[in-house]
């Protein structure tokens, strides 16, 4: 699941049995749902799921906006909390 799903788009013509990519947001949990339910759907069961989403950061603390942490850690962490509670 991703946001951009174009270079995976690219593998599921090399892999179009075991691999099928899923537009989803990490910081909604019914899209992280919807996503795996997909998967479920196509392949019968999920044998591992990744979370892989991340959003980076640069800037010194100085110069980045407390609101940029909080979509950081809800994206990179509770992103994974999400996935992590989706019931396969």
């Amino acid at each position: 699941m991703d946001l951009q799903t174009d270079a995976l788009e690219k593998l599921r013509e090399k892999y179009p049995h075991t691999l099928s990519p899923v537009t989803a947001d990490a910081q909604n949990l019914s899209g992280i749902e919807n996503g795996v339910a997909q998967a479920v759907r196509q392949f019968g069961t999920i044998d591992i799921a990744v979370h892989n989403a991340c959003l980076c950061t640069f800037e010194n603390e100085r110069d980045t906006d407390y609101e940029v942490y909080r979509k950081v850690m809800d994206i990179n962490y509770f992103g994974a909390l999400r996935l992590g509670t989706v019931k396969k």
